[in-house]
């Protein structure tokens, strides 16, 4: 179960797909725990070039970032 906030009723083929979608990502709060640094310092690593994201929903959604990528930082 994935507690980001939002409530809306969506339909059961939709919740397969983003659940294939964010295996092995976490949220930029996660993030930052795992990077020991700000989740605000993420999209500078972004604009650097040195991870990448997947943004999920309109303009009220949520970035996403690679696990593995984040190991390496």
């Amino acid at each position: 179960v994935y507690d980001w906030g939002l409530w809306r009723r969506i339909a059961i083929r939709d919740l397969e797909k983003l659940s294939s979608q964010i295996k092995g990502k976490v949220t930029a709060s996660e993030a930052g725990r795992m990077t020991s640094m700000h989740r605000s310092h993420l999209p500078n690593l972004e604009r650097r070039g040195e991870i990448k994201s997947v943004f999920l929903g309109n303009k009220q959604g949520i970035r996403l970032y690679e696990r593995n990528e984040l190991v390496n930082k």
